[in-house]
């Protein structure tokens, strides 16, 4: 009876790359090894250390991954938070000068808040959005104090 060869660069690799990492007791079990021989073999390959390197790596870039989408997703929530605030603007400019607001439709809009408190619900909600991504909200933001400034100067 000949002797078993196994491919023992697969074996290393799915040692080192797995995801969930798998034993050496599993690989034993899956190809068929004796213990003492895989043993052997991943010391003198020094599988533990690639598998640490490996694990290092994919954490980092894990990291990086994630890191990206919350800059992105912020980003998408700053021009919509800018978008509501320009438009809160022209809300303010259009009370203050007396003009008529009008709804989609056309229809008059009576504003029953005062527009601090709707500068107020704006910086709320972009505090909190920010805290949902991971960021910690700045209550500096300088959307934030140009509307609640501009709406001291005209109250």
């Amino acid at each position: 009876m000949g002797k078993v060869r196994y491919d023992w660069r697969k074996i290393a690799e799915e040692y080192t790359n797995a995801v969930p990492p798998i034993s050496q007791a599993d690989l034993c079990r899956k190809y068929g090894i004796n213990p003492g021989t895989m043993c052997e073999k991943a010391k003198a390959g020094g599988w533990d250390k690639n598998r640490e390197r490996f694990s290092m790596r994919l954490a980092e870039q894990t990291s990086e991954n994630k890191a990206v989408a919350v800059a992105t997703e912020g980003a998408q929530w700053d021009a919509t938070c800018m978008a509501k605030a320009k438009a809160l603007m022209k809300l303010i400019d259009d009370e203050l000068a007396g003009q008529i607001v009008l709804d989609k439709l056309g229809n008059q809009v009576h504003i029953q808040r005062p527009a601090k408190d709707i500068g107020s619900a704006i910086k709320t909600a972009q505090d909190v959005g920010k805290a949902a991504l991971g960021d910690k909200p700045n209550g500096d933001l300088a959307l934030t104090v140009g509307v609640r400034e501009y709406v001291e100067s005209k109250s």
